[in-house]
This record gives C-alpha cells, structure tokens and sequence, in this order.
C-alpha cells in the first residue's frame, strides 16, 4: 500500500499524481534532471538525510525530517516494493514533470530516494514540489487556427497589447479585437490570460492518444 501526505490543494485526492519513475505520464512529459542541481531546500535536506544517515536510514524517519519543511505544494509519498518486484534505480533521481491531472496543468519537481534493507530494495520515497496549477486546462488539442489568429496568439504571449500587435501586422485595432474574440471563443477561454495559457499547453504538451 502507498502512504502519502496529504494534499490540501485538492479536498478529495492529491493533486500531483502517483510518481511514475520509469513511465510516462498521460498528456505530459517528464525530463530526468541532475540530482545535484536540484536546489529546493526540502530536496536538499532530503538528499543529506538519505546520504548520512546509516545504512540510507529509513524512509519513516526521513518523513519525519522532512515533514515540517513540507507546505500545500508538497507531497510526501512512501512506496513499497513487492518481494520479486524488478528492481529500479538503486541511487535518488530527479525529474522535472508536466501533466493534464483533473483538468489541471501541472508542473513539478520530483525527487525519488530508495531505501534498502541489506542489499534489497525495501521502498522509494518520493517527493514532490508543485512549481506551478493552470485551472480548467481543457485536453490539450488546440483547434484549427487560422494565420493570423496564431500571430496574434503569439504576440499576445510575448506581451503586445492589441494596439502593437495591429502596428506590428498592419492591420487595425478592430481586427485585431476581432481576431482576439475568435481566439477566446476557439479556445473557450474567458478572458485573453486564459486564451495564452491554453494555447501555451496545447502547444507544449502532446495530445493524449
């Protein structure tokens, strides 16, 4: 059974979903970063837990360290490994990790230590730093566009105003405004902030299948 910390940031269930080490999240990505670059503190005092504590210590006392430093945005995970289960990575690793949870953009950081009993793998603790929740993120398909709508929703995301983005395109202000209503209408956004983060989403993350 997985223990875990609860999230405040969703009444039912954690809003950062199960750690998938060797998998990839649905509608997401997940990039494998250097564990000694990672510089958030509850990481770094994580790592110096796992890396002097005799033997690895274990992950109930780690948990116990690390709680305080822990806050809405963070999750403490405890997962144990099945006898007979393939063994993983037997050092921590660090994952930066954007996903669609609940319709829900999620960015966060990750950091997986394994705790050892002997020589065998006993369980990994995971644990997660939330960076950043876009609410009401639909799937992550953008619809057709057209030209000039995908102009004015990059120019819009680079921070013009709808006055430079008519100057910079040589187009009038009118248009403009009406290429903007289409854009939120096509994006079912409601105002232009939402419009840029969706099409930002749609365009950094890959449609699910």
């Amino acid at each position: 059974m997985t223990r875990y910390r609860k999230n405040p940031l969703s009444p039912e269930t954690n809003a950062l979903p199960q750690p998938v080490p060797q998998g990839e999240l649905a509608g997401g990505r997940i990039e494998r970063i250097a564990v000694d670059t990672v510089t958030d503190k509850a990481f770094v005092e994580a790592l110096r837990c796992w890396q002097e504590a005799p033997d690895g210590g274990t992950p109930e006392g780690a948990i116990r360290l690390l709680e305080p430093l822990c806050d809405s945005a963070t999750q403490l995970r405890l997962t144990p490994v099945e006898r007979g289960a393939p063994e993983h990575d037997r050092e921590p690793s660090a994952h930066r990790v954007q996903g669609i949870v609940d319709g829900r953009l999620l960015a966060y950081e990750r950091l997986t230590l394994p705790f050892f009993e002997g020589d065998r793998l006993m369980a990994f603790l995971t644990l997660s730093r939330l960076k950043l929740v876009v609410e009401d993120v639909a799937a992550p398909r953008i619809p057709s566009l057209s030209p000039r709508e995908r102009q004015c929703l990059g120019l819009l995301a680079s921070g013009y105003s709808a006055k430079r983005i008519a100057a910079k395109l040589g187009l009038t202000p009118k248009t403009v405004e009406q290429h903007i209503l289409h854009l939120k209408r096509k994006l079912k956004a409601r105002n232009v902030a939402q419009a840029v983060a969706k099409g930002m989403v749609a365009t950094l993350l890959p449609a699910p299948r």
